[in-house]
């Protein structure tokens, strides 16, 4: 074999192999940028909340009625004194523990047994809930969501930041005046409840 010969199977002619490189990654803010504006794009806008144009009301459970109540997405109460109204924000008071859920926003006026059996039968006025803005702002846990929405406020609290009256005035009212709803929700704003969260802008 001549040298040259043996030179082509080793590789070692002339011929070079062109070698192309991938191009340079974007820098790390780069990449940031892109994707936050990327996820404001597709973001849907804040829903105004408007307090002033809302009834509230204040539904009673307990340790036992709690579950249900949010597994059912069902508030009750025993009587059919104050009727409420499709789009009316409601809140949920554990007496047991002094929790406070909320709020929530009627998806159905108040009736008369709207799910038969529930609540052993015991409390046939009921209204069908929903989570505010349906928890547009991503939050796919609905354990988490709850939990977000959520304050102990206790009945002195209550009281005297929602009512202004003395700490032990009276039971927790089932309807709330457009100024006690408003101030309810600024309570439990101090509390840590976010709007955003929601995707609501209030006004």
């Amino acid at each position: 074999m001549s040298d040259d010969e043996e030179g082509e199977l080793n590789g070692d002619g002339d011929d070079e192999v062109e070698v192309v490189k991938p191009p340079p990654a974007p820098p790390a803010a780069a990449a940031t940028a892109a994707a936050a504006t990327a996820a404001a794009a597709t973001a849907a806008p804040l829903r105004k909340l408007v307090l002033s144009d809302k009834s509230y009301f204040v539904f009673m459970c307990n340790g036992e009625t709690h579950h249900e109540c949010l597994r059912r997405m069902l508030f009750a109460a025993p009587g059919d004194k104050d009727k409420v109204t499709t789009g009316s924000l409601l809140f949920l008071y554990d007496y047991s523990s002094s929790e406070m859920t909320g709020p929530f926003e009627a998806s159905s006026d108040s009736g008369k047994e709207i799910v038969k059996g529930a609540f052993g039968g015991k409390f046939k006025f009921q209204t069908r809930v929903k989570y505010l803005n349906n928890g547009r702002a991503g939050v796919k846990n609905k354990g988490k969501m709850r939990e977000s929405m959520t304050a102990t406020v206790t009945k002195a609290s209550f009281n005297s930041e929602v009512l202004g009256q003395a700490a032990n005035y009276r039971k927790v009212p089932s309807k709330l005046t457009t100024d006690e709803g408003k101030k309810l929700m600024g309570l439990l704003q101090k509390m840590g409840w976010s709007a955003e969260l929601l995707g609501l802008e209030l006004e």
